[in-house]
């Protein structure tokens, strides 16, 4: 039993022999003609050329196919390679292409070597020795520690440049207990306010009642801040 291929490639042999018989009969009929400059041209054909090479026997040029022979004026072109002769390919230089143009001269860029060294990090501890050596405590963070104002005790550090850390905390918190009136008094601007007046608005800090405490210094013609405010509130809170 014959398998589809073989059957396959049987109708394509079949095919291209009926092709090449009916271009014979076409270029036995006398199918080119001399023009007025009396070169060969040949006659339109309305069949499928066979896709074979054909060679010139007279020069060895070859052709791609009868009608390309034909179209140049061959007539008794042959189809086995003319013996003793080299062949002439040049009716393919018509379709050479320009060579691509030559690749642009590589630049070799040097790269620096990108090696990072990574520094480490500090610890805790060393952090603590390296602040306790060169930063010296502000007072206004002792008071605030004194009161139990941590958060504002950190402030006051780190707005005296230093860096707060857990020992810092610790620290303040253990020299305040053991220190009286720990970084000593907070500091006031009570210009404008008498004694007299002055010892009112202790008086109201002292219950707790500053919105009377900031009417009575600004009745007084001074004037009222908020970290004024704020150092009454940690006064209260100191021993």
């Amino acid at each position: 039993m014959m398998s589809p291929a073989f059957l396959k490639r049987l109708v394509a042999l079949r095919q291209q022999r009926q092709n090449n018989s009916y271009f014979q009969q076409w270029a036995s009929q006398d199918a080119v003609q001399a023009n007025a400059n009396n070169k060969w041209t040949a006659a339109p054909w309305r069949g499928n050329a066979p896709q074979v090479i054909v060679y010139d026997p007279t020069n060895g040029k070859a052709y791609p196919n009868p009608a390309a022979a034909l179209g140049a004026g061959v007539r008794d072109f042959t189809y086995q390679v003319p013996s003793g002769m080299n062949i002439d390919w040049s009716y393919w230089d018509q379709f050479k292409q320009p060579a691509p143009p030559a690749p642009k001269p590589v630049k070799p860029v040097t790269v620096e070597d990108q090696t990072v060294t990574p520094t480490p990090e500090p610890t805790e501890e060393t952090t603590e020795e390296t602040t306790d050596e060169v930063f010296q405590m502000p007072d206004q963070a002792k008071r605030f520690a004194d009161a139990g104002m941590f958060g504002r005790a950190q402030k006051a550090v780190e707005d005296a440049g230093g860096m707060w850390s857990k020992g810092m905390h610790q620290q303040l918190k253990n020299d305040a207990g053991a220190n009286n009136q720990y970084g000593g008094q907070f500091d006031y601007n009570w210009s404008g306010v008498s004694k007299q007046e002055l010892q009112g608005v202790k008086d109201f800090a002292k219950l707790g009642k500053f919105g009377k405490a900031k009417k009575a210094v600004e009745d007084a013609g001074g004037k009222w801040t908020k970290q004024m405010e704020i150092q009454l509130r940690a006064k209260n809170k100191r021993k």
